[in-house]
């Protein structure tokens, strides 16, 4: 549940004191019905990504080719997802606001 919004973090502080339960856990406060619908299908994505990577992994070496290239295409619908999650909802967050 809390993967998209680690993610973010990560990726925009660039920092791991940023990791603060608190703070997650009030980011999270501000949008949660968009968070939560973007949680599950980013779920939904990486079961369905296991779930045919395992399958695939049991053909030949033709169709295992196949699978490195889907798995890091999957992945990045998922990181394109929470890209836009934040792209919506980056004013109710006011992660980057500057007081004058």
């Amino acid at each position: 549940f809390l993967w998209p919004i680690l993610l973010l973090v990560m990726v925009l502080f660039q920092d791991l004191a940023a990791l603060k339960p608190a703070f997650l856990w009030a980011s999270i406060r501000r949008f949660p019905k968009p968070y939560a619908q973007t949680s599950i299908l980013t779920c939904l994505i990486m079961v369905g990504q296991t779930v045919l990577v395992s399958g695939l992994m049991t053909y030949p070496l033709p169709l295992f080719v196949l699978v490195i290239p889907l798995a890091i295409y999957l992945m990045m619908v998922c990181l394109h997802v929470v890209g836009w999650l934040y792209y919506a909802h980056r004013e109710a967050l006011h992660w980057f606001t500057e007081t004058l």
